[in-house]
């Protein structure tokens, strides 16, 4: 299976049909809005070698997602509903993998089906994380 970013790749998999399956839309926890500048994790967490979860993105991608949190939540909805429904709205994208703790996790996750983003919300979310630092590739595997 082959990684690859959503940028412009989403359209051009919609062309040729496609489909696009999302792993981790969450990016492993970030995008609950439950990390802060301040976090660390334990040595036996994949998190605590990633480059996605230390240094400068753990100083910067915590304000980005602050921000989307009160994006989210002037629609009412939790900033990691926001995440699952913009990955959704990506062309070509059929499919995200959702990890969950337990079965509200779940049903939150699966509530981001009936989120509808305007295009309006989509260029705005790319606004608000214009400044992040990429976090793509961070997955437990993919530590050593």
């Amino acid at each position: 299976m082959k990684r690859i970013s959503l940028g412009s790749t989403g359209l051009q998999v919609s062309r040729i049909a496609i489909g696009v399956l999302v792993y981790s839309p969450l990016a492993s926890g970030l995008l609950t809005g439950r990390f802060d500048e301040s976090t660390t994790f334990e040595e036996s967490d994949w998190r605590s070698e990633s480059a996605a979860f230390t240094g400068d993105a753990l100083k910067r991608n915590p304000a980005v997602v602050r921000r989307l949190a009160e994006f989210a939540q002037e629609r009412g909805i939790t900033v990691a509903r926001l995440a699952v429904a913009w990955v959704l709205a990506r062309p070509g994208v059929h499919v995200a993998i959702v990890g969950a703790r337990g079965s509200a996790n779940i049903k939150a996750s699966a509530a981001a089906v009936d989120v509808e983003l305007s295009a309006e919300d989509l260029a705005r979310i790319d606004d608000l994380t214009a400044d992040a630092v990429s976090i793509e590739g961070a997955t437990p595997e993919g530590v050593m």
